[in-house]
C-alpha cells in the first residue's frame, strides 16, 4: 500500500514538473508569435495585376488566425468574406474590412483594441491578393 502510495505521489509530481516546464515555454512562444504579428508590415498590392475572380487567403500566428475570400472585379476589391476567424477577444478587428474595400488598399489602419485580429485579417488579405 505504502509503495502504491509512492508511486502515485512520484507521478504526481513529475507531472507537476511538466506542466511547470510546458506553460511558460507555450507561454513564452504565444507571445513571441503576437509581437511579431503586431510589428508584421503589410505589403501594398497592386490591383492592377490581381484577375477577376474570387481569390482565398489565410493567416495563423499563435492563438490569432483568418481565412478570407476576397471579390475581385475589374481590379477592384468587391467584397471581402471572412471564412474564419480565430480571434480571442478580437471580434472588432473585422472591421478593417469595410476600410479595406472602402479605401481599396491594404494601408489601413488597424482596429483600436483589435491590433493582433486586424493584423491577421489584413494578411490573409495580402495573401490572397498575391498575383
Amino acid at each position: 500500500m505504502l509503495r502504491k502510495r509512492s508511486k502515485i505521489l512520484i507521478a504526481i509530481a513529475l507531472f507537476l514538473i511538466l506542466i511547470g516546464i510546458a506553460v511558460p515555454v507555450t507561454l513564452s512562444k504565444m507571445t513571441k508569435d503576437l509581437e511579431s504579428l503586431a510589428t508584421a508590415s503589410i505589403k501594398a498590392v497592386d490591383l492592377t495585376r490581381i484577375p477577376d475572380g474570387v481569390h482565398q487567403g489565410a493567416f495563423a500566428s499563435g492563438p490569432v488566425s483568418a481565412k478570407v475570400d476576397v471579390t475581385v472585379k475589374d481590379h477592384r476589391i468587391m467584397k471581402i468574406n471572412l471564412t474564419e476567424h480565430k480571434n480571442g477577444q478580437g471580434k472588432p478587428g473585422e472591421a478593417v474590412i469595410d476600410r479595406v474595400v472602402s479605401s481599396q488598399t491594404l494601408q489601413v489602419d488597424t482596429v483600436a483594441g483589435a491590433t493582433y485580429s486586424s493584423k491577421a485579417i489584413l494578411k490573409a488579405i495580402e495573401d490572397a491578393l498575391q498575383p
